[in-house]
């Protein structure tokens, strides 16, 4: 993460670094971006990047907690409303629809998701395994409550199916938008998994 000499820039100057360096890994991915991109887009010496950040993994790191607050604010009127305690699957595909909608609204974010999943660095792949973990639990925290009101089947292994549920609002979702799938053809991909995974799994 930044230093607090990054903390206290003016804003400006912290969101020209932010939108430089987002830029540039967009256009070339972790693995390829240097330091020296960053700094040249950015317009900062190269001393003063060292004074902001430790390696070029905290710009990276930084710019994905923007990309997440931003994604969880567009979900809070979901989670947080009577919405919730409806089964799981019923809520699915406006979750869904969500997810979409974040990502046609921020589409430096969505191609920043897909050069993290597609990155061989082993600093970037530690980070994808605790994003992926922390991203099962919503969907597994629900699919639990909801087998124990017997709306899943007792014998599901509900920790892969909230596994499969959350690829398929990450991962997959992201890669079809990247290689520029239409609204239509994300609902219909979404719907007939969403088929599948509920006739498999309901009472």
């Amino acid at each position: 993460m930044p230093t607090k000499t990054f903390e206290n820039l003016p804003e400006d100057k912290k969101k020209r670094i932010k939108r430089a360096a987002l830029e540039k890994f967009n256009e070339k991915g972790y693995d390829d971006t240097t330091i020296s991109d960053i700094v040249k887009v950015s317009g900062i010496p190269r001393g003063s990047f060292y004074q902001y950040f430790e390696s070029k993994f905290d710009v990276f790191y930084m710019l994905l907690v923007d990309a997440q607050m931003k994604k969880l604010e567009y979900f809070t009127e979901i989670f947080e409303s009577e919405k919730i305690e409806a089964p799981f699957f019923d809520l699915v595909m406006e979750i869904f629809d969500v997810a979409l909608k974040y990502l046609r609204d921020y589409p430096e974010y969505s191609r920043l998701g897909y050069w993290m999943y597609h990155s061989s660095a082993f600093e970037v792949l530690e980070i994808v395994e605790r994003f992926d973990q922390e991203g099962v639990k919503n969907p597994l925290h629900f699919l639990k409550r909801d087998q124990k009101r017997g709306h899943i089947r007792s014998d599901i292994d509900i920790k892969t199916l909230a596994r499969m549920l959350f690829n398929l609002f990450g991962r997959e979702l992201i890669d079809m938008v990247e290689k520029g799938a239409s609204d239509e053809e994300l609902i219909r991909f979404a719907k007939k998994h969403m088929d599948i995974l509920k006739r498999g799994a309901e009472n």
